[in-house]
């Protein structure tokens, strides 16, 4: 999430929200049945934003 654009994770929020995306390449409405978890990675190279941080849980990996 680190490499995408800045605005990527407030975009990517509604899309989690409601566990559904548009593909408007083929016009196609795409479901989740049902909440899956989901993992996104950072590197911590910029900082992401609070509304996207506050749906979030951290785990911090030591290596």
């Amino acid at each position: 999430i680190d490499k995408a654009d800045i605005e990527f994770p407030n975009d990517l929020l509604r899309e989690l929200d409601r566990m559904e995306f548009y593909v408007y390449e083929t016009q196609t409405l795409v479901r989740a049945a049902h909440r899956p978890v989901i993992i996104i990675t950072s590197n911590n190279e910029k900082e992401l934003p609070d509304a996207f941080l506050r749906r979030c849980f951290f785990h911090y990996i030591r290596f």
